[in-house]
């Protein structure tokens, strides 16, 4: 009985220093190079993510646009089981990744049978419908490619070529200020996408062919590019409306 109390001091001392040495990292006096690189690179510009998108396609593809983007704020956040890892210059890990296997890796998926999804019910929106469809849906794809894991900072970017609409990471250098690695996380053909219609100045609807879709924001608001590229939808509802 009399160690007790002893045992209980050591445990809280150690405790204490723990929560020192997290305070002493918080305040700087630990340097994390990593979060150093991330705080001083400000982004990559079209010109700049060009070259890096362009070595990932066909010799006889053509790049056409490529947009930054993200999904509506009141799409669903995919579950963590389900996202893919991007890739990580201070892990070495995947094989690299091109347009050709994006587009056929999905193409598979959907010859499979798991086309025929059903809508999920749990998800909700706050204002209005910006997503219909379901994980395994075309629309769902592209919302798990865009929230992939990793800690590696990266300009992830829609591009549309003259056969292709693909997800594209261009990975940011471990500690310099440059572009390093950069991969496709996922693409369908330009067939694939159905219709598109525009919701406001900034933000498009992407409608795929197993008519699940997607509402994006793109940064640039350069929309001409993406209506020029695919079918403008009418005024009709959409699917889940």
């Amino acid at each position: 009985m009399t160690g007790e109390p002893e045992a209980n001091r050591r445990h809280l001392r150690g405790i204490a220093g723990f929560a020192r040495g997290v305070a002493r990292s918080a305040a700087g006096k630990a340097p994390d190079v990593w979060a150093e690189a991330k705080r001083q690179w400000s982004g990559a510009s079209a010109d700049q993510l060009h070259p890096h998108v362009g070595r990932l396609l066909g010799a006889d593809e053509q790049l056409l646009s490529l947009h930054r983007f993200r999904p509506h704020p009141d799409a669903p956040e995919p579950p963590m089981k389900l996202l893919p890892w991007a890739f990580d210059e201070r892990k070495g890990n995947p094989q690299s990744r091109d347009s050709a296997f994006a587009v056929a890796a999905v193409a598979s998926y959907a010859a499979s049978g798991a086309m025929d999804w059903v809508p999920d019910p749990s998800f909700r929106f706050r204002k209005e419908q910006v997503f219909y469809g379901a994980w395994e849906s075309l629309g769902g794809q592209l919302l798990v490619a865009f929230h992939a894991r990793g800690k590696t900072k990266r300009e992830t970017v829609l591009v549309i070529t003259d056969r292709s609409l693909l997800v594209v990471r261009v990975m940011h250098a471990y500690t310099k200020r440059e572009l390093g690695p950069s991969e496709v996380g996922w693409g369908v053909r330009r067939a694939d996408v159905k219709q598109i219609r525009q919701t406001d100045e900034k933000t498009v609807d992407l409608r795929f062919v197993d008519d699940s879709w997607l509402r994006v924001w793109v940064e640039d608001g350069d929309l001409q590019a993406i209506s020029a590229s695919f079918p403008f939808g009418s005024d009709q509802r959409w699917p889940g409306e």
